[in-house]
């Protein structure tokens, strides 16, 4: 009654409606707004770390895999000393350099640090103690006794 009153009368149904309307196609909009700027701010912030990290795990399982191929052409190589297994072997080589160099980049992130200098030093004491020695390993010099011990020690 008191709108009447002063002289204003009563909005109909459709102008009510049409205000209501406006009023949640506006928050939709500003909402769509919002999370259009999050989901560009989380990509721009995020993805390129994203992809240095899942760059960084190609490279180390690279690595890994170099190694295990060092391994397959050595195994095949010591106990019958034929020069085509060592294929698999510095096959393997050049997938370890190349792991080493593309994981560089992980080597810098403190979180990751320690694990990619374990990994290092384990594949540093493979070839160290193990690969190196039996690339040279001599069977005529050594004997079978000796192959027997070195294969046995690793």
């Amino acid at each position: 009654m008191t709108a009447r009153f002063w002289g204003a009368s009563d909005p109909s149904l459709a102008e009510r409606l049409s205000r209501a309307f406006v009023a949640v196609a506006v928050l939709i909009a500003a909402t769509l707004a919002v999370t259009a700027m999050c989901f560009s701010a989380v990509l721009g912030h995020f993805e390129p770390a994203i992809h240095d990290l899942l760059a960084g795990r190609d490279a180390l399982g690279e690595t890994e895999s170099g190694m295990l191929d060092e391994e397959t052409g050595l195994r095949g190589y010591l106990p019958t000393g034929a020069q085509v297994f060592l294929t698999a072997y510095y096959t393997g080589q050049h997938e370890i350099q190349a792991g080493n160099s593309a994981s560089l980049a992980l080597a810098t992130r403190s979180d990751l640090v320690g694990l990619i200098l374990y990994q290092r030093v384990a594949q540093q004491r493979w070839l160290s103690e193990w690969a190196t020695p039996a690339l040279t390993f001599e069977r005529a010099v050594n004997g079978g006794a000796a192959q027997e011990a070195f294969l046995l020690r690793g």
